[in-house]
């Protein structure tokens, strides 16, 4: 067990958070190999702890774990980003307008209620809780509208890049954002305008990938840095 860590706190909940906090600090590269074992020493626990960690990261957009070769962090491709997520933009644009004419009384209060779960994650700083709430948000929304196959698209695209959810994490202040962008969906949804609605849902995806693309270009500035640094010394 290692050393000046809090009673209270699980051997995995340790390493997710010493591990997330390489990764989020630029410690660990973008593609770095991550050997389970040598972390595992590293921070005084068995390798148990460090693949139930690996794999809430994976949860998270912050790792990527291959079958059979291993795990490594995520790269994050500036031209994969702004594709899926300009894409994703459209099909949830139109999937949340779609779904207004079909959002009684009862379901704008859950819409809300989740709404206000989030700014409670945000709040605390809870950027893995926060981007879980965040996804149960938008499903629920474009779950109303009658397009099932629009649903379908739309989270097959979601979880097969769930590095999204990691512009939480790399940008906390982003959370307090993107409750008052909900916040103005919701209302845009109480009034009924439903090309308000499109409009608000559009610009909230691609605020994200925006802020996932600086993400994306200043860990490869750092990585052609340290490229550089290292050829210096030869």
């Amino acid at each position: 067990m290692a050393l000046g860590r809090a009673f209270f706190e699980t051997k995995a909940d340790y390493v997710f958070k010493t591990i997330k906090n390489k990764i989020l600090t630029g410690e660990w590269k973008q593609g770095q190999d991550i050997i389970i074992s040598k972390v595992a020493e590293e921070l005084q626990v068995s390798t148990i702890p460090v693949r139930e960690a690996l794999k809430r990261l994976q949860m998270e957009g912050l790792i990527d774990i291959i079958p059979h070769k291993g795990a490594c962090v995520t790269t994050l491709d500036r031209d994969k980003i702004n594709e899926i997520i300009s894409i994703r933009a459209v099909l949830e644009g139109y999937a949340a307008r779609t779904a207004v004419p079909f959002i009684d009384e009862n379901k704008f209060l859950k819409i809300k209620e989740m709404a206000d779960k989030m700014n409670k994650y945000a709040v605390q700083g809870d950027d893995e809780q926060f981007a879980n709430a965040n996804k149960e948000f938008h499903r629920f929304l474009y779950k109303q509208s009658p397009f099932k196959m629009l649903y379908d698209m739309i989270f097959k695209l979601w979880d097969g890049g769930n590095w999204s959810k990691s512009v939480f994490a790399f940008n906390p202040s982003r959370m307090r954002e993107s409750v008052k962008e909900h916040y103005e969906i919701i209302e845009a949804i109480k009034e009924k305008d439903e090309e308000k609605v499109e409009y608000l849902v559009r610009q909230h995806k691609l605020k994200n990938a925006k802020l996932l693309e600086q993400v994306s270009e200043k860990r490869f500035r750092e990585k052609e840095h340290e490229k550089s640094c290292m050829s210096k010394n030869y």
